[in-house]
Formats: C-alpha cells, sequence, structure tokens
C-alpha cells in the first residue's frame, strides 16, 4: 500500500480545505447578489450567519496561530466578509418592509447599513485579537488549542447547517 508523509498529507488537508472554502464561496457570493436582486432576504435566516461567522472566525485565527498557509486564512476572512454582508442584508431589507416611518430616506437607510457592516467586520476583528491572545495562552496546553481551533467550529458549522437541510426538507 501506499505511504504518505507528514508533508504529503499536509498539502492534501490544505488542498481539501482550499476546495471546501471555494465551494462556500461558490454558495455566498451568489446568494449576495441574489438577495440584492430581488431586495428580500427570504429563505435565509439570520442564525445560520451567525453561525458560520462565528466558524470562520475561530478558524481563521486557529490558523493564523498555527502558521498554517495564509492563503487559506485569507479565504476565511473573505467568507467572513461575506458572510457579515448577507447578515446586513438580512436587517436592511427586514427594515425595508417593516418601514414604519417613510420620511427615512433611503440614502441615510444604505449609511445605515454600512455602518452596521463596519461595526460587524470591526467586532469579529476585535474577537480575533482577543481568541488569539487565548491560544497564546493556552500554547502550553496544546489540547486546549485544538479543542478552540478544530472542535468547536466544526460543532459550529454543523449546528449552522441544521436551519438550511430543514428548510430544504420542508420545500
Amino acid at each position: 500500500m501506499f505511504q504518505f508523509t507528514t508533508t504529503e498529507k499536509q498539502v492534501s488537508l490544505d488542498f481539501f480545505e482550499s476546495i471546501f472554502l471555494v465551494c462556500l464561496m461558490i454558495a455566498l457570493l451568489p446568494q449576495a447578489l441574489l438577495n440584492y436582486r430581488l431586495q428580500n432576504t427570504n429563505n435565509l435566516s439570520t442564525t445560520t450567519i451567525i453561525l458560520w461567522t462565528i466558524g470562520s472566525e475561530i478558524t481563521l485565527v486557529y490558523l493564523v496561530w498555527t502558521d498554517e498557509i495564509l492563503i487559506i486564512a485569507a479565504a476565511y476572512a473573505v467568507f467572513i466578509a461575506v458572510a457579515l454582508f448577507i447578515g446586513c442584508q438580512i436587517k436592511y431589507y427586514d427594515q425595508e418592509e417593516q418601514s414604519i416611518n417613510s420620511s427615512v430616506s433611503k440614502k441615510s437607510k444604505y449609511f445605515q447599513f454600512l455602518i452596521n457592516y463596519m461595526l460587524l467586520l470591526f467586532l469579529c476583528f476585535i474577537f480575533g485579537i482577543l481568541l488569539y491572545y487565548i491560544l497564546q495562552l493556552t500554547k502550553s496546553h496544546l489540547y486546549m488549542s485544538v479543542l478552540i481551533g478544530g472542535i468547536i467550529p466544526t460543532i459550529i458549522d454543523s449546528i449552522g447547517y441544521f436551519p438550511q437541510i430543514i428548510l430544504i426538507i420542508q420545500m
């Protein structure tokens, strides 16, 4: 049988992680464009977006902390940015439907959308820095950093897909 070296295993793992991220990006970018085109975010859950963002944030910080390939970490950062953008779209289009005050201009709504987006990006950045220092504190206990960087994001991402699976089954 074939024997793979540690380097070959790592390269194949990095390759498959990259493929996974490309597939996620292919799924999320058209969703953001479709939301804009249809002017609604039906069939999307804010909870799902939040769970995807948290799972990706933890994975991103863990990859940076372990000095993994930075292209993969950058892909996670782009994924987080797109997921947050879709989250802001959900809030924006929900406000459009519940428009109580019609005197609020469209320009101010876009401005509020931008502020929300920038605040979410800033909060993710702060969360990432805090998580990085938590990983630094757990450096002597390797099992803790593996738990934080590997197992927790997997559980969060798995929970994040449940609403989508239920929605598909209901259709």
